[in-house]
C-alpha cells in the first residue's frame, strides 16, 4: 500500500526481479511490479541499465516507451498475470536499442 501511495505522488524505481544482480544476469520477474502498476493506475517506464562493471566505469540508462498494464491485453488479473507482465517488461529491458540482446 505504501508503494502505491508513493507511486501516485512521485516516480518510483522497481526492479521486476525484486532485487539486483552483480553481473547483470536476468532473474525471473516477481508479480509485484504488475500488481503495483495496476493498483496505482500508472504507466511502467522500462529502464535498461548498461554498465561495464568497473569502479568509476560508465553507466548508460535507456528509458523505453512507457507501457500500461492494460496494454498487455489481459482480461483477468492474478499472480500469474502479474508475473507475466513483469516478464514482458524484462523482455523490453533486456533488448538492446539496436534490437539485439544485451
Amino acid at each position: 500500500r505504501q508503494a502505491i501511495t508513493t507511486l501516485q505522488r512521485v516516480p518510483l524505481i522497481i526492479f521486476p526481479e525484486g532485487t539486483t544482480t552483480n553481473d547483470g544476469g536476468r532473474l525471473p520477474a516477481k508479480p509485484g511490479l504488475g500488481l503495483i502498476a495496476k493498483q496505482a493506475a500508472v504507466p511502467i517506464v522500462p529502464l535498461t541499465i548498461k554498465t561495464d562493471y568497473r569502479l568509476f566505469g560508465t553507466i548508460e540508462l535507456i528509458a523505453h516507451e512507457p507501457v500500461r498494464v492494460t496494454d498487455f491485453g489481459f482480461r483477468r488479473y492474478s499472480s500469474q498475470t502479474y508475473h507475466e507482465i513483469g516478464e514482458r517488461v524484462l523482455d523490453i529491458v533486456y533488448q538492446r536499442v539496436d534490437g539485439g540482446a544485451i
